[in-house]
């Protein structure tokens, strides 16, 4: 009876950590999308700096793996696609800045955690 309350505690154990790495990992990709469609609305409204922000934070902190890159480009083409379309309004410089600056954070803290955790695919 003891053998097999340890193999379930230990099944717990692993379904456990499972699951918070899937959840992890959809915090680390939607940080990434949030900051391809950023990217996207810097290009579409021809904000230079802020689209050049944001390459250079997905370069710095987002795993160099093919699902993450694919991610930050879909968000990218999405986002820049969606307004051309929709003749949506720019936002100033100084608000498309502070949006891609908080997803940064948001990056960054994720992928620390991301790789703190051993859970990346790097």
């Amino acid at each position: 009876m003891r053998v097999w309350a340890l193999v379930l505690i230990v099944l717990a154990i692993f379904v456990n950590a499972a699951a918070w790495a899937d959840a992890h990992e959809s915090a680390l990709l939607s940080a990434i999308l949030d900051l391809g469609r950023l990217n996207g609305e810097a290009l579409a409204c021809d904000d230079q700096a802020a689209a050049a922000r944001a390459k250079a934070l997905i370069l710095a902190y987002a795993p160099k793996v093919r699902r993450y890159g694919a991610a930050y480009e879909q968000g990218t083409q999405d986002a820049f696609s969606e307004h051309v379309r929709n003749g949506s309004q720019c936002r100033t410089a100084v608000q498309l800045a502070g949006e891609v600056e908080r997803a940064g954070v948001m990056l960054r803290l994720n992928a620390e955690r991301d790789a703190v955790a051993g859970t990346d695919s790097r």
